[in-house]
C-alpha cells in the first residue's frame, strides 16, 4: 500500500546542502503530484539528509534513520572525525519538526562511536516526538555499519518499521 522512490544522488555533487535542497524540491513534487504521506528512510549518509529535510520541512510524517553517519568510521589516526557521528548528529535531531522518529543503531558499527541511543531518545522524548529508538538489538547475526542490508534485519524488523510509519495514520 506504499509508493516508495529512490533518492539518487550524484556523487560529484553529493554535499549536504545539495543533496538536501535537491530532496526537499523532489518532496514538494510529489506533493504536488498529490502524495498526501512523507516517509523518508536512509541508511548512513543518507539518514543523515533525512533528518536534515524532517528539520526544515513539515510535510515529514515520519523517518527512519538507520546507522547515522558522515564522517566515517574509526581511524585511530583522526578519532575526532568518528566522534562527528555523534556531536553533530544531535543537533540535528533537536531540529526536527513534526516527524515521527525511528532509529537504528547497531553492535559492531564501525562508524558508530557508541552511546548514541540513549542520548537521541532523550533529545527526541523532550521534544515530545512520537520515536523509537532500537538500540544495538540482538538475534540479527552479525552486525555492522550494514546489518539493515540483510534478510536477517527485513524479518524481525520490516513489521515493526511498517506499523511505526502507518501509525495514528488516516488515509
Amino acid at each position: 500500500g506504499w509508493d516508495t522512490f529512490r533518492f539518487n544522488r550524484l556523487r560529484i555533487n553529493d554535499t549536504l546542502a545539495d543533496s538536501t535542497h535537491d530532496l526537499k524540491e523532489e518532496i514538494t513534487r510529489l506533493k504536488k503530484a498529490g502524495y498526501r504521506r512523507m516517509v523518508l528512510a536512509g541508511q548512513s549518509t543518507g539518514r543523515w539528509f533525512t533528518a536534515m529535510v524532517a528539520g526544515e520541512d513539515d510535510d515529514i510524517d515520519a523517518i527512519v534513520v538507520i546507522a547515522p553517519a558522515i564522517f566515517g568510521c574509526y581511524n585511530p589516526e583522526a578519532p575526532e572525525n568518528y566522534q562527528r557521528n555523534a556531536t553533530f548528529f544531535y543537533p540535528l535531531l533537536e531540529k526536527v519538526r513534526r516527524a515521527r522518529v525511528m532509529l537504528f543503531y547497531f553492535a559492531g558499527d564501525g562508524c558508530d562511536p557508541g552511546g548514541r541511543g540513549p542520548r537521541s531518545r532523550e533529545i527526541l522524548t523532550m521534544r515530545e516526538l512520537p520515536n523509537l529508538v532500537i538500540d544495538q538489538p540482538a538475534g540479527l547475526g552479525v552486525t555492522n555499519h550494514f546489518t539493515a542490508g540483510t534478510a536477517s534485519f527485513n524479518k524481525k524488523f520490516g513489521g515493526c518499521i511498517l506499523g511505526f510509519i502507518s501509525a495514528n495514520y488516516v488515509g
